[in-house]
């Protein structure tokens, strides 16, 4: 979480940083309850080792996903200079 804080103050316009910072604490603070709601029920159906497996294949995928996105962000734009 502090990594994403920090990502979040270091690239964002300093006209934006503000909002997004109130925008960052709600998903990241705000929506963690729900989240624990919801891990907790899955966990009570399927297991917590489930549960936890599934969720951090999903964060991986995800995360693979953006890494590999914003590096062909990168290539094009090197091209198109």
């Amino acid at each position: 979480m502090s990594v994403a804080n920090t990502m979040v103050q270091a690239y964002v316009p300093d006209h934006f940083r503000g909002r997004m910072m109130g925008v960052f604490m709600m998903l990241f603070s705000g929506l963690v309850p729900f989240g624990n709601l919801l891990s907790g029920a899955f966990a009570h159906a399927f297991g917590a080792a489930t549960v936890v497996f599934v969720g951090a294949t999903l964060s991986l995928g995800l995360y693979l996903m953006l890494r590999a996105r914003y590096a062909h962000a990168m290539t094009e734009t090197a091209y198109s200079l």
